[in-house]
Formats: structure tokens, sequence, C-alpha cells
């Protein structure tokens, strides 16, 4: 097969695309990191060998300029690299310069056109009429707007990327006659797209109220001849007509993803595989493993997902690193909390914005705080505390000492994978929980990991993988958007992680989180 590779601006949204993948069979591997995708560079780091990279270029935040440098380095480097099919991630809140990006990767690959469709139904991301929606709200109209880091202030999806791109803009209507139900097929899609691209339109941004649009978008544009970019979400990556292998299971989906029916649930289970995903050991239990028991070899840290052996000795403990300041994830936290073997420790921003000493008095508490409950055979809820006075707190420092929001929610996101580093080095675990794109990226950079490796989703756009490379390589790791997720999600994700919940698809074996005893 011909490699594919994805190119994303944040750590849990270029996993959420990836998993697809991963689904279907795939070595699925996330990496980030200059040294990685730098050709200027005279040793750059090699590219994982997978049959899927996701590249995190970490810009989401950035400025424009920023960010069409971020993305077109890492086109650069997969197109010398041999890349031919790049599919561009972007928020699906639409969150970030992405127009620059997208401007980046067509400039580099000679992309005639790009497909835009950020919606991802599935989770409550629509596209009606080019306004894009969060649960039938116009995404500007709900907490996306009052982002600390990346506000989006314009729900008209034409709008706000005629803005950050150089390139023209239009929109491919879901029902192009007016006042009709009906969506278009393709025959009506592609009438809209030669209207279009006859007035000079290079972007072509669809609207997309369900999984059977996705689809059909898909299947609008899989025979075209031109060299088209796709840019959406992990909904759209579902339904990317790039070329793919069929997955090991009898049950996978067709050569091109829109070939499958558009949830899943109509493809047969006529096997269940199981995949025995194992954690890391710890510093002080690494001592126990024999020769030869780990599964990543020294000399490159991407080992296939599913090669991953037993660990024996690694521990009881699930820790959830949360820094996402989405109220769907506070409720989820909320939820976790609720659970009898679970312990909340929360960390004060305010020590964080009042400087560098008594950020590390909180470190130190936060440390000591979990390192007890772990002792004490619990599983902790780790997160930010956001109330009124913490977060009046927090600004109040901030201001004090010339601190940007941006600044700060970086400093805050260090803290919390100082922490998180510390505990996995000194404690058993069995695996972690990280909540928020920068808190992700924290953590799995205290650790020195080099990517993480796919295995499966628990929840759709919650995927289940593996640390690659560094202090904690082969650790069980969930990862989740902010406001992703049911309000169980962080319980399911618990229980997988414990062993206690097999995660099991139409298009995927099941995985089972295996502990092995001392």
């Amino acid at each position: 097969m011909e490699r594919l590779a994805i190119i994303a601006d944040d750590l849990t949204g270029a996993a959420d695309a990836g998993v697809r993948f991963a689904r279907q069979g795939l070595t699925t591997i996330v990496t980030w990191g200059a040294e990685a995708l730098a050709p200027s560079l005279s040793h750059p780091r090699p590219l994982p060998d997978a049959d899927v990279i996701v590249f995190n270029t970490d810009s989401r935040a950035l400025t424009a300029e920023e960010a069409y440098a971020c993305a077109k380095a890492a086109a650069l480097r997969l197109k010398a690299s041999g890349y031919r099919q790049v599919y561009k991630k972007i928020d699906s809140t639409l969150r970030g310069q992405w127009g620059a990006e997208v401007d980046a990767v067509m400039d580099v690959f000679d992309c005639e056109l790009a497909v835009v469709a950020p919606a991802f139904p599935r989770l409550g991301r629509t596209t009606a009429a080019g306004v894009h929606y969060l649960h039938g709200v116009p995404v500007a109209e709900t907490e996306i707007a009052r982002d600390p880091k990346c506000p989006v202030g314009d729900s008209n999806l034409v709008r706000l990327l005629s803005a950050q791109t150089q390139r023209s803009v239009g929109l491919v209507h879901r029902d192009p006659a007016s006042g009709t139900e009906s969506p278009a097929g393709a025959t009506a899609i592609n009438e809209q797209v030669e209207r279009l691209t006859s007035r000079g339109v290079r972007l072509l941004v669809c609207d997309a109220q369900t999984e059977d649009d996705l689809a059909r978008i898909a299947g609008a544009f899989a025979g075209r001849s031109y060299a088209a970019l796709w840019v959406g979400s992990a909904g759209l990556a579902e339904y990317w007509p790039a070329p793919t292998v069929a997955a090991p299971d009898e049950g996978a989906a067709g050569s091109f993803p829109c070939q499958a029916e558009p949830d899943g649930s109509a493809v047969p289970v006529d096997r269940r595989d199981a995949i025995t995903l194992t954690g890391a050991p710890s510093a002080q239990s690494a001592s126990h493993i024999a020769p030869g028991e780990r599964a990543a070899s020294p000399s490159s840290p991407f080992t296939p997902a599913a090669d991953l052996r037993p660990v024996p000795s690694i521990g009881d403990a699930v820790m959830l690193v949360a820094g996402s300041m989405s109220g769907v994830s506070f409720g989820q936290i909320a939820r976790m909390k609720l659970e009898p073997n679970v312990i909340g420790v929360d960390f004060d921003p305010s020590a964080v914005a009042r400087g560098s000493d008594t950020a590390a008095i909180e470190i130190d508490r936060c440390r000591g705080e979990i390192g007890r409950a772990i002792a004490l055979g619990l599983d902790v809820a780790f997160h930010v505390a956001v109330t009124p006075a913490s977060v009046a707190a927090s600004r109040a420092a901030a201001v004090a000492r010339d601190v940007s929001p941006m600044e700060l929610a970086a400093a805050i996101s260090n803290a919390l994978g100082e922490v998180a580093a510390a505990i996995v080095g000194g404690h058993r675990i069995a695996g972690l929980i990280l909540t928020g794109g920068d808190t992700a990226i924290a953590v799995c950079r205290a650790l020195s990991a080099d990517g993480l490796r796919l295995v499966a989703e628990l929840e759709p756009g919650i995927p289940l993988g593996a640390i690659a490379g560094g202090d904690a390589d082969g650790l069980p790791v969930v990862t989740k958007a902010g406001a992703f997720g049911s309000a169980d999600t962080f319980v399911h994700a618990l229980d997988a992680l414990k062993g206690r919940r097999g995660i099991e698809s139409p298009r995927r074996p099941n995985i089972i989180v295996r502990h092995d005893e001392d």
C-alpha cells in the first residue's frame, strides 16, 4: 500500500484522526517535534516506519505566519520522505490558524483544490448552509468563543476561512435546491464543484450534518483526477478516500473508506481476536523485567502496537491528567471522582502565575498527595482547579508579573507534565488518561516520549494507545480532546486501563489491557 500521512495541529486531535487507521489494522504512529520534521537538520530524527504517520505540529495557538511555517516544514519533510497522500487535520470547533496551514500544505504538494469538511456528526459538530454548529449552537456562541488560547469569533466557515487563506473559498451546499431537505448526491455535489471551480474557487467548504453526508462527499470526490487536499476533523478522516489495505479481520472496511457503512454498524463481526496492551514498568519495577520482555527495540521506539508483549509487575494505579478548560471535561472529571476507588488531586494554577518558587511548592505538594494515594491503592484524577477564586487569583498574579494568558497556559501544562513524569518514574502505573492537547503533549515531552502508537478507539474520538520511546515506553494511554466524549468517558477509560472493560467494534479487534501479577 501507499503510506499515508496526517498533519495535525495538536496531539489529541492527531490521535483521534489517526485511530481510524489503527482500527483497520494499519500501524499508526503519532509523532512530533522539530527534530523529526526539519529537512534542514543534518541528522533529523527518522520518521517512524509505519503504514500511517500522524504529525503533530503543535501549532494551534500560533500566529498565522508561525502556523504556516510549521505546516510547511511538516509537509516538506513528508514530501521528501516519499509521502504523497496527506490529510490536513483541523479542529472540529475551528480553533487555530488552520487556513494558513492549509495554504502551506497545498503549496508544498501543488494541490489544485482542497475539500474542507470539519464536521464530526457523531460528536455533535455539524455544518449547515456554511454555518458550523456545536450540538446545535453556532460554534462562536459556545464556550469555544471564550477559549483562552484560540477563541473562535465566527461560525460562518466561508467567512472565517476566507480571512485566513490566500485562496478563494466557496460553499458546497448539502441541499442545493432551496427549501428541500434532501441531501445532495454525488451528481449535485459535482455540479456545484464545477460551478465554483470555474469561478476560481480553490477551497471547497462542504455542508455535512450526518455521517451519510460525509460519505457522500468522499464518494463524490474520490474518483476525480485533480490533486485535492482533504481537510477536516476526525469525522471526515473516517471517509478519506486514500488508498488503504483491508484490515486483517474479515469484517474490515473496503479499500475506500466511503464504501463502508457510515457508522460502521452494518459491518458483520465474524471474528474477534484479542490484542493485549500492557503498561510500561515504572522505575521501581523495571528491575523485575526479564531480558527481552520489552517490545520496543532500542533502535526504534515505534514498535507496532499489536506487537506489544506482556510486561510483568506493572502495578495497578491509573492517573488522569487534565488541563482542559472545557465544561465537558469538568463534568467528566466530576463523574470519575464519584468512583469508589478514585481520589481527586487539584492543581492550583495561581501558584504558577505567582512565579517559579510557588510553582515548585505546588508541584511538590501534588506529587506528594498523588504518591500517597497510589500507595493506598487508589486511582487519581489530577486536574487544574477551576473555581472563581482560583481563576481570579491566577489572572491577577499573571497581570502583576506581565505574563500573557498563553504563557500562563503553557506554564501550567508544563507543571502538570512535570508532576505526571515524576509519578510515572517513581510509582507503579497501569496507564494514563490525558485530556487537552496542550496537557497531553506536555506530559509526553516530560516523559521524553517520541510518539504514540495507536491501538483502538474507546469511544468515538477517544483513542487508546501506548507511549513510544522515552522513560515510559509501552505505557498505555488514553487521549481525549477537551470537549469530546460522554459523561462516562473517563470512567470507561479507567475501566479499560484496569482491565475491567474490553474494547470492541465491528471494525477492530477486542482490546484487553492485561495486568500480570508479580
